[in-house]
């Protein structure tokens, strides 16, 4: 799966950034991966912030074959920026249904898409 990458800083040269980039698991792809191993076939980028902070990171480490950092909590806004790469990369799709989010404002509904655009 393409994933983008945001630079904060230009502190990290290409070339090691790259070589640590196969080596661990992006952000996006610890999203996929939580739509497609769940059970559940909707959710909102609210559920998937409290699944993402709350999961044991070293059980989907082994499973999924890559270093994820164990200790890490994302905002929602960077969990919100994921789904929303996926989406524009066709693996998600968003419904028109709506659910209250933790803020108390309604977030919509995102499904893996049957097919890859």
């Amino acid at each position: 799966m393409k994933t983008k990458h945001y630079h904060n800083t230009n502190s990290v040269d290409p070339v090691t950034e790259r070589l640590e980039a196969k080596k661990n698991l992006r952000q996006e792809d610890i999203i996929y991966s939580l739509f497609s191993l769940s059970g559940t076939t909707e959710f909102t980028a609210s559920k998937i912030y409290n699944i993402y902070n709350s999961i044991d990171k070293g059980s989907l480490s082994k499973m999924l074959g890559k270093k994820i950092n164990e200790h890490y909590q994302v905002p929602l806004s960077s969990i919100r920026r994921g789904i929303s790469n996926l989406k524009k990369q066709g693996y998600l799709k968003k419904t028109n249904e709506t659910k209250i989010g933790i803020y108390g404002k309604p977030e919509h509904i995102y499904t893996l898409s049957q097919t890859k655009i």
